[in-house]
């Protein structure tokens, strides 16, 4: 049975119950172990943010004080969380292609529309848990281009950016290798992500973002047979 944790974030009790039932139909519908919590202060569900959660439903209006600021607080430590918007506005849409929002649905929620929004979320991408500046924050395998290790400083390059985290480039290629065969290592200050190489000229990985990354010459033939296994896959 497939655990899922959902956070409903809403203040109001009538939409509580409304998303809580459709949560639990769901999930009885589908055969889930579905981890339920309702969040009606969601200002202190930001600010102690762990990323443990595999959706949140979030209610935003048009005001400032709305949940989408939230949401872009929440995005610059887990970038995986799967998010579906709700609201009473239409025009609060488009705020949900900037948090790279799952869907976004108008208040009364169908039961149709929530399914079909649940269904793409429950299926989502594989991510692993990092610490930086002492937090836990969620990272999306798809997103990691390579890691890097210089003078004991282990930074994930990332299509959004590049994060400074705690602990090894070693310890890093383990937790990665408990969810994805997709990270191998090229020379001993680098790891790098497969699905993310489109080629490599002479001793040199290229990769999607156009970086070029140095492979040894120990490595260059297992990582070679690697790649062409990922691409026949």
């Amino acid at each position: 049975m497939v655990q899922v944790r959902i956070a409903i974030l809403d203040d109001a009790p009538q939409c509580q119950k409304i998303l809580s039932g459709l949560c639990n139909r769901y999930a009885d519908q589908f055969g889930l172990d579905l981890h339920l919590q309702i969040f009606s202060d969601v200002k202190k569900f930001i600010e102690e943010y762990v990323p443990e959660w595999n959706v949140l439903l979030v209610n935003v209006g048009r005001s400032s004080n709305g949940g989408i600021d939230g949401v872009r607080q929440i995005r610059r430590t887990d970038t995986a969380v799967e998010i579906i918007l709700v609201s009473m506005f239409e025009d609060c849409a488009v705020d949900g292609y900037e948090v790279g929002a799952a869907s976004y649905i108008l208040k009364p929620p169908s039961w149709t529309l929530f399914s079909a929004a649940m269904s793409r979320c429950i299926h989502g991408i594989p991510t692993v848990t990092v610490r930086a500046s002492g937090k836990e924050r969620r990272l999306r395998l798809d997103e990691i281009l390579y890691a890097s290790s210089h003078r004991h400083r282990t930074v994930v390059h990332t299509m959004i950016g590049n994060i400074q985290i705690e602990g090894s480039l070693t310890g890093l290629e383990q937790r990665l290798s408990d969810c994805s065969d997709n990270f191998v290592r090229i020379n001993s200050g680098y790891l790098v992500n497969l699905s993310q190489v489109i080629g490599i000229v002479d001793r040199e990985v290229q990769l999607s973002n156009g970086e070029s990354i140095p492979v040894s010459r120990p490595r260059k033939t297992a990582f070679k047979e690697a790649w062409k296994q990922y691409l026949t896959r």
